[in-house]
């Protein structure tokens, strides 16, 4: 059973969103504070391309591809949970 909801993300396979270039981004010097605010607090870090100059913030966390699949992953978890506690309850009372 797979729990990971928010997985690293690889900038090496992140397209460029303008260019569309795969594996032209190269992460930008954290220089200033608002930088180091931004990843501290939202992991947050600034990326420019080779290809085309553009420059943007990406998140270095994703959320996974199927976050329907972990959630009911986890709703089974507490239901096997719950089940657990409550015939242990009933095997104690005897």
């Amino acid at each position: 059973m797979d729990f990971k909801l928010i997985i690293p993300r690889s900038m090496s396979f992140v397209n460029c969103p303008e260019c569309n270039s795969s594996g032209s981004l190269d992460r930008v010097r954290n220089d200033d504070l608002w930088s180091q605010i931004l990843l501290k607090v939202f992991q947050v870090r600034g990326y420019h391309c080779r290809i085309c100059k553009y420059e943007g913030r990406f998140f270095l966390y994703k959320i996974k591809n199927n976050p329907l699949r972990i959630i009911l992953n986890y709703v089974l978890l507490i239901v096997i949970l719950f089940v657990v506690l409550l015939v242990a309850n009933i095997i104690l009372k005897k």
